[in-house]
């Protein structure tokens, strides 16, 4: 665990459970947004699943920034 909050981590194991389950969602929002990293080199893709039609897919590249590294020349490359 990073001191932001975020940790690296493998497949899970096991399902969790429907990701639409009544008890996930809060109105158009699931109760427990999922985004994933994906790194590879200087580039960088990721997915934000903030509810079942709120869903979206990015790409960056890392840079150097004053306050270490940071994401630079983000697109969205997907929306659903």
């Amino acid at each position: 665990m990073t001191d932001a909050g975020v940790r690296e981590c493998g497949r899970p194991g096991q399902l969790l459970g429907w990701r639409d389950a009544p008890e996930k969602v809060r109105g158009s929002f699931y109760r427990w947004p999922y985004v994933s990293f994906l790194h590879c080199g200087e580039r960088v893709g990721f997915g934000e699943c903030f509810g079942p039609a709120l869903l979206n897919r990015k790409a960056g590249q890392l840079a150097a920034g004053p306050g270490g590294i940071e994401l630079a020349g983000v697109q969205v490359v997907w929306r659903g």
